[in-house]
């Protein structure tokens, strides 16, 4: 029976349909379907037909809609992604690809309508490592970030009523007494826990004095140990945010030339991936013929829509810092001189970025290789277990040297670029000369005057 007018009752419709066999027979079969909220329902017998029809009823008088339950998580994931990529920062693009792929993928075949908050809460506490050990914390809050946005769009796009993903799945955070627990995702993807901790003084004036061996090399050290800045930052500052001045009044009769100056923060190195701009893959083959996205003669970079960036090399790029753009960062009378010694030293060295460190054929220079620069000059320090320590270590033995210097913590947050955007507006008159008493003190005392460049 069809539907009877006027009563709202759905009744399933027998339809009957032909198909021709191979021996040239033609076999008549029998379905039956029912349009509930605009969408069809079949099944083989009246029966089943009708109990599919009282299920969908059901589920729109409880919800107010019915549910899709042809889309997996992991293709609705996929295609909002595609979407969600366009607003998404460099760095961010490859968390979220990495999650999808590693975490969200696994569980393709799961109807997207039937994950409920139990099964999202078992997902994340059962993530691991691709060495098997257990994610972070870090990354599974990374992951229930994503799966949230994903839910939040299904519920939009009324594929579902209800999202899953809850306040009470969210990770908690586990409590620890020792150091500071931060997840570090390598560039293969590998994300673990990581016990940073602050350099001593006494280990910061050790791996100062170890690096005034080589001025191209010790320059650089000196820079991480003595601004606080972070590893892109410094590895992108250029030589026109850097200026270096004189200054007469805090020379000795008879003694070398003081330099101070500041560095203002307006990029960081990063390196970006790109994407194949030529089509889309036919089986698996693009229509320019190479595998890789960077030999595509179109190849497009993996960036919002009018990102600001500056390609320098390969997948070496110029990309707005982390923190607002405009930071000034003192350069102290000891940092000063060394920087007008390196400035010398390499003004013959090829430049062709104006980067004020760089490979000696002009190059910028790789994360990975300042990285084991830096474990090299821990190791000629002595400094205990050097190969569990980072680079991001000196970024915070910065601000805990300045906060035990008695330096306001204004003052710090403005060096280090720590601050809210209400602090920022807060210090945003803070005369350099100020910011330059503040980061005098860390001269005094790791007692600088005392170590002699070779």
């Amino acid at each position: 029976m069809p539907r009877q007018r006027r009563n709202g009752s759905i009744y399933p419709i027998r339809q009957t349909y032909q198909h021709r066999l191979k021996d040239g027979t033609i076999r008549t079969y029998e379905r039956w379907k029912a349009k509930v909220n605009g969408k069809w329902v079949t099944a083989k017998t009246y029966k089943e037909c009708d109990a599919k029809i009282k299920a969908k009823l059901e589920e729109r008088g409880q919800w107010g809609m019915n549910a899709d339950k042809r889309i997996t998580l992991a293709d609705y994931a996929r295609q909002w992604f595609e979407l969600k990529q366009a607003e998404l920062a460099p760095a961010s693009i490859d968390l979220y690809k990495s999650v999808i792929r590693r975490h969200i993928s696994p569980h393709g075949d799961m109807p997207l309508a039937d994950v409920t908050p139990s099964m999202v809460k078992r997902m994340l506490s059962n993530l691991r490592n691709v060495d098997g050990t257990p994610a972070s914390f870090e990354r599974r809050m990374s992951v229930y970030g994503v799966l949230n946005q994903v839910f939040k769009a299904a519920v939009a796009d009324r594929l579902i009523p209800t999202s899953p993903v809850t306040s009470d799945v969210r990770p908690k955070r586990p409590k620890t007494r020792m150091g500071a627990v931060v997840a570090v995702e390598s560039r293969d993807g590998r994300s673990g826990e990581q016990h940073r901790h602050a350099f001593t003084p006494e280990q910061m004036r050790a791996m100062l004095e170890a690096s005034s061996e080589d001025i191209v090399t010790g320059a650089r050290q000196w820079w991480r140990l003595l601004t606080g800045m972070r590893q892109g930052e410094m590895l992108g500052a250029t030589l026109d945010d850097l200026e270096l001045w004189r200054d007469p009044t805090l020379e000795q009769a008879g003694g070398p030339e003081v330099w101070v100056g500041k560095y203002t923060v307006n990029w960081k190195l990063e390196e970006l991936n790109r994407m194949h701009g030529c089509g889309q893959p036919d089986k698996g083959v693009y229509p320019c013929g190479e595998r890789m996205p960077s030999r595509c003669p179109h190849a497009m970079w993996l960036v919002p829509e009018g990102y600001d960036m500056v390609h320098l090399y390969k997948r070496f790029a110029l990309t707005p810092p982390k923190s607002h753009r405009g930071k000034v960062v003192p350069i102290i009378p000891q940092l000063g001189v060394v920087l007008h010694r390196y400035l010398e030293a390499v003004k013959d060295m090829p430049n062709p970025y104006g980067l004020v460190f760089r490979e000696p054929d002009g190059r910028p220079i790789d994360a990975l290789d300042d990285r084991a620069l830096f474990r090299d000059l821990m190791k000629k320090a002595g400094i205990p277990d050097y190969g569990h320590r980072y680079v991001h270590e000196c970024r915070n033995s910065v601000v805990s040297l300045l906060f035990s210097m008695g330096v306001d913590a204004g003052i710090i947050q403005r060096i280090v670029g720590h601050s809210s955007l209400a602090m920022s507006e807060h210090y945003r008159t803070v005369p350099i000369e100020d910011l330059m008493h503040g980061m005098e003190t860390i001269g005094d005392r790791l007692d600088l005057k005392q170590i002699e460049w070779q």
